[in-house]
């Protein structure tokens, strides 16, 4: 996915930082120039997609609901997020950064995210972000609580990875904090 690749560059910049090496950034760089050109030419590479007759009626229908896919090359939709995917994604965000405002003391743990929609204990939109779907369930306090526990343990892996270097601990210690 497009959050994987750019996930993935970042990741490999931390480790540049934290090892003092600038390996990672090359990795980072080709990663960057594969994801690109992916994008460029995914209408010519991807796949086709085949229906069978029966399912063909039901694709029609929402191609009609949807309607026409947005102008341009695939680069440009995907980077100027005009595309059906990156409009939905960033709406489930809205709506889910919306549930956590609405009622910042959270709706309870299993109302949102994954569990709620499998057990129907709530309807608490937060499925994109498990930031959100913490937020959501615990609150302002725990999401801030979970932000400082994390924040605290890349500091922690950060400069373990810098006094360690070249240790297998401080290899250790950036391969966590790039991850």
């Amino acid at each position: 996915s497009r959050a994987a690749a750019l996930a993935l560059v970042a990741a490999l910049v931390v480790l540049a930082l934290a090892r003092r090496s600038l390996w990672p950034l090359a990795g980072a760089a080709a990663v960057l120039a594969a994801s690109v050109a992916t994008a460029a030419w995914f209408t010519s590479i991807a796949p086709e997609a085949r229906f069978f007759p029966e399912d063909k009626a039901y694709q029609e229908r929402r191609a009609r609901e949807e309607g026409p896919l947005p102008p341009g090359s695939p680069l440009d939709t995907t980077s100027g997020f005009s595309d059906s995917s990156s409009r939905e994604h960033l709406a489930e965000l809205r709506r889910s950064f919306e549930n956590l405002v609405d009622r910042p003391q959270g709706h309870g743990l299993g109302t949102s995210g994954q569990i709620a929609q499998r057990f129907g204990d709530g309807d608490f939109a937060a499925g994109e972000s498990l930031y959100l779907t913490i937020g959501v369930e615990t609150g302002v306090a725990g999401l801030l609580a979970l932000l400082a526990l994390v924040g605290a343990t890349l500091v922690v892996l950060f400069r373990a990875a810098r006094r360690r270097a070249g240790s297998a601990l401080g290899i250790a210690a950036a391969v966590l904090v790039a991850a």
